[in-house]
């Protein structure tokens, strides 16, 4: 899996592009969702970017990407380490 550490209370980018017989669907129905693994802070090894972060829990579709996108606010989490799925 892919590990990334930031700064509590930022907002994270998350995106997938679907490839395959999949690639190019532009309204498919793609929901985020995390669940807290442990209480551990580890080093921050991200720098900081200013996006706006995504009400609710769907993925939106950027057709100058060709992906999906959520801007996950961790504000008001603990630090630790999570599982984005």
């Amino acid at each position: 899996g892919v590990f990334n550490t930031v700064k509590p209370g930022s907002t994270v980018p998350v995106k997938f592009k679907l490839t395959g017989a999949s690639a190019g669907i532009p309204d498919a129905t793609a929901t985020f969702s995390y669940r807290k693994l442990d209480n551990t802070p580890d080093p921050v090894n991200e720098t900081s970017v200013a996006v706006t972060r995504d009400t609710g829990s769907r993925f939106r579709y950027s057709a100058s990407d060709d992906q999906y996108l959520f801007n996950w606010s961790t504000k008001g989490l603990t630090a630790g380490s999570f599982t984005c799925t």
